[in-house]
């Protein structure tokens, strides 16, 4: 894919730089964003296929059954410029994203069964039912990673479709290379001197109390 920032394997393939690949046109329309970030979600047997309208800043879909659908897709078939389908990103990318966030966890513990949940049968929900059981904040870190890579994934798409658009997402940090989260790591740190034996205390406090000085 055109516009990358660097190469890499296909795990790295939306690591993109939003402000360097996307074509903002002042004439151009304004994406309903929120309306994008579904339909790049959303299964496309189940739902149906959906487009971007380049003259509007909409998307629309061709839901299975809709009274309206056959006028729909006669406007579509016969604007073809006009109309761009949205394709959701291959399971190999999206498998991508979960190994890049499993490296992310500070927990080895739990990294370890991430790791082990992807490299059997059904991964993907062998990987959520692992996430389920690892705990609120990890699942909610889940979230807020995969929509960033969602939310690259479209600044791809829509630099590989030539789509220019009015103004620039409301997405902020997109460029950012996630890290171990810091909350988490408070917590692991927490963990380890509880079970530490009381005798290793003062060592463990006396090394602590010199990087919080250090820091001063």
């Amino acid at each position: 894919m055109d516009g990358l920032c660097g190469g890499g394997s296909i795990s790295l393939a939306v690591r993109v730089c939003s402000a360097a690949v996307m074509r903002i046109s002042p004439g151009a329309a304004v994406p309903e964003w929120s309306d994008l970030e579904v339909a790049f979600e959303a299964d496309p047997e189940l739902m149906g296929p959906s487009f971007y309208d380049r003259a509007s800043g909409t998307v629309v879909a061709l839901m299975p059954d809709w009274p309206e659908g056959g006028e729909l897709a006669a406007l579509i078939e016969g604007e073809p410029e006009r109309f761009v389908r949205i394709e959701r990103p291959e399971t190999q990318v999206e498998f991508g994203w979960m190994e890049q966030f499993a490296a992310t966890i500070a927990d080895e513990r739990v990294a370890a069964r991430l790791r082990q949940a992807l490299g059997g049968a059904r991964p993907f929900r062998r990987f959520k039912d692992t996430l389920h059981g690892a705990g609120k904040h990890v699942l909610e870190r889940w979230y807020a990673f995969s929509r960033v890579q969602r939310r690259r994934a479209i600044v791809a798409w829509l630099e590989e479709h030539d789509v220019e658009v009015g103004e620039a997402p409301p997405w902020p940090d997109l460029d950012e290379e996630p890290g171990p989260d810091p909350e988490e790591l408070r917590r692991l740190a927490r963990e380890c001197i509880d079970r530490l034996p009381v005798s290793h205390l003062p060592r463990v406090a006396a090394l602590l109390q010199e990087l919080v000085e250090r820091r001063r």
